[in-house]
């Protein structure tokens, strides 16, 4: 992991001019910053957007090589694709499908926009809003309120109010 981290240091220490905002508000869409935000984000010296960015990056890499947990050949917990395919099992009653969606909540809300995306390219939203419509059909309260505070932090950013 050293390695890892000096070859990012490096690259992030190269970047200059255009290259260095072009990544700073890459970072910040990745944040979800708005402009009053960002105005002075802009403003602050060389040296520590680079340990922002670096950071940043740190944080996206640590995510994506957290263990898997218990899975050994699905996608690891956490995931876009984990959820997703937990999603697809359409497991509405129990306590499995409710603590599914709860943990998809939290992860909606603590991610990056960038895994929000994958989430909704990967058709998360879409199975989502399908959950929502069986548990109405089947009155089952908890899973449809929890539905509708998935898709309220969902659409709690330009990504998803536009998907």
């Amino acid at each position: 992991l050293a390695g890892a981290d000096a070859a990012l240091d490096a690259r992030v220490n190269a970047m200059k001019g255009d290259e260095l905002q072009s990544e700073l508000e890459r970072m910040m869409d990745d944040m979800n910053l708005g402009e009053n935000k960002r105005i002075p984000i802009r403003k602050l010296d060389e040296y520590t957007l680079k340990q922002m960015l670096a950071t940043h990056y740190r944080r996206i890499e640590e995510a994506k090589s957290a263990p898997t947990e218990d899975l050994e050949d699905g996608p690891r917990r956490g995931s876009p694709e984990f959820f997703i395919l937990e999603l697809r099992k359409e497991v509405l009653e129990g306590d499995s499908g409710l603590k599914t969606l709860e943990a998809l909540r939290v992860s909606l809300q603590s991610n990056t926009i960038s895994w929000l995306k994958s989430f909704g390219t990967e058709g998360g939203l879409e199975l989502l809003l399908n959950l929502l419509q069986k548990s109405q059909d089947r009155e089952l309260g908890d899973v449809t309120h929890e539905c509708v505070k998935c898709l309220k932090v969902f659409m709690n950013n330009k990504y998803g109010l536009m998907a």
